[in-house]
């Protein structure tokens, strides 16, 4: 993504700093203050949300800026995001249509928008086909060493789960490579899926099926509104939504006698 928006800010004439934050509220307005030090043009944002300190900080100075990934339901921010409750729910039921009832969910803090949204779907779904959502199979991870617990969880069956759905695919990478420490392989020992399509750009050590949403478009749609925020339109901010798509590869095998179908 970041490569698709430097080569598309560089065609207009941009030069693109890049800073990290680290998912620090902290770092976050160090970040945002160095920026407004630069006099930038404008800033693209994947804000913490933990506060809305730098994103504050960036109004009272006049600075154009957009929210990428992320939004906050209670304010009213320039935005690009997936639809992250659709991502949820698409992978969920496309678990549950190949016989899968328990299905783990190995998450991100519900702080953070996609996350709460992607469980929010993975919910959603499971109760659209009268399965109880069962918060036992959910483990919400603040750091890597909690990613790797849930994993351990699940190799000791301590997690008893037929498939996982992990957050994001950096999430399943991890998961995989603790549960092939333990000789379980996918999708021989445990089925399994993510987010973001990572292996449509890089090399991955396994064929995971994963929802995509379209980079091309989310870096095309943020700097379109980016330029619009710089040109001083006076539109009100908004929230754009990007559609995301089921790639179904074989990380999520099906389950003789117990197929269900899609609802979608």
């Amino acid at each position: 993504m970041v490569k698709l928006l430097e080569n598309r800010l560089r065609a207009f004439g941009y030069d693109l700093i890049i800073m990290n934050t680290s998912e620090n509220p902290d770092q976050e307005l160090q970040c945002v203050t160095s920026a407004l030090s630069k006099n930038v043009d404008g800033v693209i944002i994947c804000p913490s949300m933990h506060n809305c300190d730098a994103l504050d900080l960036m109004e009272r100075h006049g600075v154009p800026f957009v929210l990428m990934g992320r939004y906050f339901r209670d304010r009213s921010y320039e935005s690009v995001v997936a639809d992250d409750f659709r991502s949820g729910y698409l992978l969920t039921d496309h678990m549950i249509g190949l016989g899968h009832t328990k299905i783990a969910y190995i998450g991100a803090s519900t702080h953070v928008s996609s996350s709460a949204e992607r469980l929010e779907g993975y919910r959603a779904a499971l109760s659209a086909h009268g399965i109880v959502p069962d918060d036992r199979l959910v483990r919400i991870c603040m750091t890597p060493e909690d990613i790797t617990a849930a994993a351990v969880e699940i190799a000791e069956h301590r997690l008893d789960c037929t498939s996982v759905f992990g957050f994001c695919d950096m999430f399943c990478w991890h998961i995989a490579s603790i549960l092939a420490g333990h000789g379980i392989r996918i999708p021989d020992g445990i089925s399994m899926g993510g987010v973001d399509d990572l292996l449509s750009h890089i090399i991955f050590p396994f064929d995971l099926t994963s929802v995509d949403c379209p980079k091309e478009q989310m870096a095309d749609c943020v700097i379109k509104s980016l330029f619009s925020r710089i040109g001083g339109d006076g539109a009100k901010s908004i929230r754009h939504i990007i559609e995301p798509t089921l790639v179904v590869r074989t990380s999520v095998k099906s389950l003789p006698g117990q197929l269900h179908g899609s609802l979608l």
